[in-house]
């Protein structure tokens, strides 16, 4: 999906996540188990942990399908999250309406993150992508938050993928 540019940017980025977080994750599922992804190029010297939304795993029960995808990049070291199934404190406007009890279940889900001494996490939830980012920024973490696709973009960059080929 293209992105145009023009005033209404805005509404069709908000579009393309939307479409990526509710559409995305169940045919990623779907054409891991009838297909292969390309295998692009590794990653070279990423420890990665991994952080499903409660939204993917409870409500829209795909919450493993970006890990299958991530494990098709040679090379990339995904470590497993204590407590990836439980909730960072987000959780839409959790963290506006009750901050405190937010910034605890944070602190807990930071903590987890910490123990695997990975420095990039992947989550494919907006929400979750600021609270972990923000509170990681916080804390003085070297943590950088990415979308699963960013991983698989980066491994067919590395690939030369996108090189044009005349």
């Amino acid at each position: 999906m293209a992105i145009p540019f023009g005033r209404h940017r805005g509404r069709d980025v908000v579009a393309l996540y939307t479409h990526m977080q509710e559409i995305w994750p169940a045919r990623v599922s779907q054409q891991l188990s009838s297909s292969d992804i390309v295998a692009g190029a590794s990653i070279p010297d990423q420890k990665v942990t991994y952080d499903a939304s409660c939204h993917l795993i409870y409500g829209q029960h795909a919450g493993s399908a970006p890990l299958s995808m991530m494990k098709t990049i040679p090379g990339l070291e995904l470590v497993p999250l204590e407590g990836a199934e439980m909730c960072c404190g987000g959780a839409g406007v959790y963290n506006l309406l009750e901050p405190d009890l937010s910034s605890e279940i944070l602190k807990d889900k930071l903590a987890h993150v910490e123990k695997t001494g990975a420095a990039v996490l992947a989550t494919g939830n907006p929400g979750c992508h600021m609270q972990i980012g923000a509170g990681a920024r916080l804390a003085g973490m070297k943590l950088e938050v990415v979308h699963p696709v960013e991983l698989l973009d980066a491994s067919y960059r590395n690939a030369g993928f996108y090189e044009n080929k005349k």
